[in-house]
């Protein structure tokens, strides 16, 4: 277990599995060159952790490799220079998770992304998205950048009633082009009427 107030690491990170690394307080400030992750991390409201890529191996263009748990909270940021990649685990997103750079990408190749946040970046997924912080809840959530799902991918939205803040929402700045699965999933015995409309998707999709 690492809790930090003030942090970094020129190097890489490896959170092993059962490893917790907590950015606990809003004053707590991380800067890494490199993360690989299969256990926890969790980056509370007021916390950043940067991920500069400046010392990743050669040729390696993630910056942040998931296979375990991140959570970030509300008023929370998650910032990365090169790519976020999960493969596996989850990614939850309350606050903010922002990829930059010339190569810069958020890459869900696998494992389930949650949240009620801001992803920044160009963002791929073959991962399970359920906007919300669990399944069957409502949320918002907003991709800053270009969306493409691929023929693994899945986005779920869930609807339990016809009017705002009922159902999810998700407002993509950029392209959506959408493969795989996506699925609706009504709540609570909801019922829609022949005249709802349900904006789900706040962008043109092709």
């Amino acid at each position: 277990y690492l809790s930090v107030n003030a942090l970094t690491i020129t190097g890489g990170l490896t959170n092993s599995a059962g490893g917790t690394f907590s950015l606990g307080a809003a004053s707590d400030v991380a800067n890494v060159g490199h993360i690989t992750n299969a256990g926890s991390i969790s980056i509370a409201s007021g916390a950043s952790l940067t991920v500069s890529g400046a010392s990743a191996p050669t040729n390696a263009l993630p910056g942040f490799v998931n296979t375990g748990i991140v959570n970030v909270a509300p008023g929370g940021t998650l910032t990365t220079g090169l790519t976020y990649v999960q493969t596996a685990g989850q990614t939850t997103v309350d606050g903010t998770l922002r990829a930059f750079g010339r190569v810069a990408l958020v890459n869900f190749a696998g494992g389930s992304v949650y949240g009620n946040g801001t992803i920044q970046g160009p963002i791929m997924s073959n991962a399970a998205i359920n906007i919300g912080d669990a399944p069957m809840t409502v949320g918002q959530m907003s991709f800053m950048g270009n969306y493409t799902q691929g023929a693994s991918g899945s986005l779920t939205f869930d609807i339990a009633g016809a009017s705002l803040g009922q159902y999810d929402q998700l407002n993509v700045s950029g392209h959506a082009q959408l493969n795989g699965l996506m699925t609706v999933d009504l709540l609570h015995g909801f019922v829609p009427q022949i005249g709802n409309n349900f904006d789900i998707d706040r962008k043109s999709v092709v």
